[in-house]
Order: C-alpha cells, then sequence, then structure tokens
C-alpha cells in the first residue's frame, strides 16, 4: 500500500520517514525529531484538529511501509513525543477537546480507526497491501504492550484490534475464498508484540462497550465481552489446530509458536 502524495508531502510524513528509514540509533536522532513535532504543532495551534489527523496519518503511514522488526525507533518516538508538552500562546498546554497535545495523543484512536479499513481475509488484495496491514497491526500490538493495562483509555491501548484479529482469525465462519493464513498471521503479530498484555487483560478481565468485543459466530452460545481467561484458552486451542490444519507452512510454524507462547503465559 503506497503512501498518497497528499501525506507524503507533510512535513511530519518527511521528518519521522527520514529518521525511521535511516534505522539510526542516535539519541539526538529521536530528539532532534521529537523537537521538530513539537515545532510542527505550536505553529498549527489555530488549527491543530486539521494539523493532528494530518500527523497521525502521517505516522500511520510510515508504520504501515516499515516492518515489525524495525518498528522500535518509531515506537520510542511515538512513546517520547508523548512525555512532551507544546505551550500555546496563551501559557498553558496546548490542548484539543481538554487533551494535552502530546502526552494524551488527542484523536489519535479516531484516525486508527479510520485507518483500519482493512479486511484480513480479502484474498483478492495484493502482496503489497497485505505486508501494510501486517506493519500496521505490529505497530499497535507494540504500543498495547507500553500501554498502562490499569487505564482503558491509555491511547496506546489497542487491545480491542487485538481482539478483532483473533476473532476474524478463530472465531468466524470463513467463505470458501477466505484467506485464512494471512488472518491467522495477523492474529500471531498480537501474541508476538502483545501478548504478555493481552495475557494480562484476559485475566483481570477487559470487556469492551457495546457488542465491540462479542463472541464470534463459532461461539455464539457465549456470553464473551471482551478479553477473558475462556476466550484466551480458545485461541490458544485454535492456534495449535491451525497448526495442524493450514497448508501454509510458513504461517503453520507461526501458529505453532503464537499456541506455545500462550500455555506458557
Amino acid at each position: 500500500m503506497s503512501v498518497n502524495s497528499v501525506i507524503s508531502a507533510l512535513p511530519a510524513y518527511k521528518t519521522l520517514s527520514a529518521f525511521v528509514y535511516s534505522g539510526t540509533t542516535d539519541p539526538k536522532a529521536l530528539d532532534d525529531t521529537v523537537q521538530e513535532f513539537k515545532n510542527l504543532a505550536k505553529k498549527a495551534e489555530s488549527e491543530i484538529e486539521d494539523f493532528l489527523w494530518d500527523t497521525y496519518n502521517a505516522i500511520f503511514a510510515v508504520a504501515s511501509q516499515t516492518p515489525a522488526e524495525k518498528q522500535g525507533p518509531l515506537v520510542d518516538f511515538l512513546q517520547r513525543l508523548r512525555e512532551t508538552t507544546v505551550t500555546a500562546s496563551d501559557g498553558q498546554p496546548l490542548k484539543l477537546s481538554n487533551q494535552v497535545v502530546w502526552k494524551d495523543l488527542p484523536t489519535f484512536g479516531w484516525v486508527a480507526r479510520d485507518v483500519w479499513n482493512f479486511d484480513a481475509l480479502d484474498s483478492s488484495a495484493s502482496k503489497e497491501d497485505k505486508a501494510s496491514w501486517d506493519n500496521l497491526t505490529a505497530f499497535v500490538a507494540q504500543l498495547t504492550a507500553r500501554a498502562d493495562p490499569a487505564d482503558p483509555q491509555d491511547p496506546f491501548d489497542f487491545s480491542l484490534y487485538g481482539l478483532w484479529a483473533l476473532r476474524t482469525a478463530f472465531e468466524e465462519d470463513h467463505p470458501a475464498d477466505a484467506d485464512v493464513p494471512a488472518a491467522v498471521k495477523q492474529a500471531y503479530l498480537w501474541i508476538k508484540y502483545s501478548g504478555d498484555a493481552l495475557q494480562k487483560l484476559s485475566a483481570k478481565p477487559r470487556n469492551f462497550e457495546g457488542k465491540s468485543g462479542q463472541a464470534g459466530a463459532k461461539f455464539g452460545d457465549r456470553e464473551w465481552k471482551g478479553l477473558n481467561e475462556e476466550r484466551w484458552a480458545a485461541w490458544t486451542e485454535a492456534f495449535a489446530s491451525a497448526q495442524a490444519s493450514l497448508a501454509d507452512d510458513e504461517v503453520k510454524s507461526l501458529a505453532g509458536k503464537a499456541a506455545e507462547s500462550m500455555k506458557r503465559k
């Protein structure tokens, strides 16, 4: 999935992509990138909502183009950015809807939901698109691993997206042409990068509003509303079954790794 020209022209995209794609571990490069984002936000005070929307889209665009194993600098950047505060013209912290820039990442979750318009089961999707979806999945899974498990409103908490990925892979009835291995791979990415966080939330448990966390059709008799230990056990078994039944050797191996990891938690 290529980055559209509007996003690629944004100063935020140019700055962040240069930092992430360079692969640098230089602390000064990280500091400079964070400072540039602070400066950009300060300049955009009068139109902060539009600025944040564009900037978050730029962040997700960089994530979509960055393989999971190379996303460390991007995740570190976002965490460092949240530790900074932009001072508005009145001398107070810059806010949008009473949320502080950058600490609270106001509207970050809205943009994430807008970006999450893909279907992992879509067998007609290109390899490039599927790779970008995997990259996005790994990115928010790594953010979730750094979220405060006691705070459901933490802007890094995308555990519901993890639930959706695992539900898609293991709880739904799939059409004959569904790309099940692709869905199982995304479920695996959640366990690899955020397994500990999801397990801890399952032990609590963590319920979600409305029907967002309900069970899929295969478990229609379960009154699940989110993450819980029974569901965790069902997913563990499902990964083991996928290892035995899938024809895709790569995903068979990943499913086995996920099952073993979940059993140890």
